[in-house]
């Protein structure tokens, strides 16, 4: 769910919780369940293709196969967590804002952001990323 506001929309504190006390995963069903879990918040999360890349690499295996965890997995597995932990808050598009489009791309993934310009400051209406 989310929480939704006058100032925008931003991910419900208890599933946030959830996701940030998830614990590690040991097989890949339950690695799955977390990138999905994460992933129904991926318009709060920026470069969130990028930090999830080496995660998604072992959810392709067996999904009862035991994780073999390598130090880059676990620390993409912290920094997805960080990610959501991050507080975004998706405005509402004002109609006399500026809006822009910025946009990145990788070998391994491509993001952006939809942002508004307000009062000088940049706030972000969507992320999108893969």
């Amino acid at each position: 769910g989310y929480h939704i506001s006058a100032k925008g929309i931003s991910p419900m504190e208890e599933k946030v919780t959830a996701i940030s006390t998830f614990p590690k995963p040991s097989t890949v069903t339950d690695l799955k369940r977390f990138l999905g879990m994460l992933n129904f918040y991926h318009r709060f999360c920026p470069r969130l293709a990028a930090i999830q890349a080496p995660l998604h690499i072992s959810s392709k295996k067996n999904d009862s196969q035991v994780i073999e965890w390598t130090p880059e997995m676990s620390d993409a597995f912290e920094s997805c967590k960080q990610a959501l932990l991050s507080d975004t808050l998706l405005v509402f598009p004002d109609p006399h804002a500026s809006l822009s489009i910025m946009t990145d791309a990788s070998n391994i993934s491509i993001g952006g952001v939809v942002h508004q310009s307000k009062n000088g400051q940049f706030q972000p209406l969507a992320y999108f990323s893969r």
